[in-house]
């Protein structure tokens, strides 16, 4: 059912990380339930009663567990800084393997 509130928004992304820098928490505080909670179980049910879709980041196996308990519709595995990471780390690793090699 398409809701006739907020026409042409199809879907909310929750940011942990905003919220984090909202509620006044330093970056480095772990993303829990316990941290994000209610805002995360505010989210999904809003977009439930209108309708939308309820995005939200598992950056580990507990916050996607979480999230979908809340009912959130599409969970993006991860965060892009860890993607980076090991790929430039595995890259890297590579490239260390053909110089030595050489």
């Amino acid at each position: 059912m398409r809701s006739r509130h907020f026409p042409g928004v199809d879907a909310l992304f929750l940011g942990p990380d905003d919220v984090m820098l909202r509620r006044g928490f330093a970056m480095n505080t772990p993303r829990s339930p316990e941290t994000l909670g209610d805002d995360m179980r505010a989210v999904a049910g809003a977009c439930k009663r209108h309708g939308k879709k309820a995005v939200a980041v598992g950056a580990h196996a507990e916050m996607a567990a979480f999230a979908m308990k809340c009912g959130y519709d599409l969970i993006v595995a991860g965060v892009d800084v860890g993607f980076l990471a090991n790929g430039s780390g595995a890259a890297a690793a590579e490239m260390k393997k053909l110089a030595a090699s050489r």
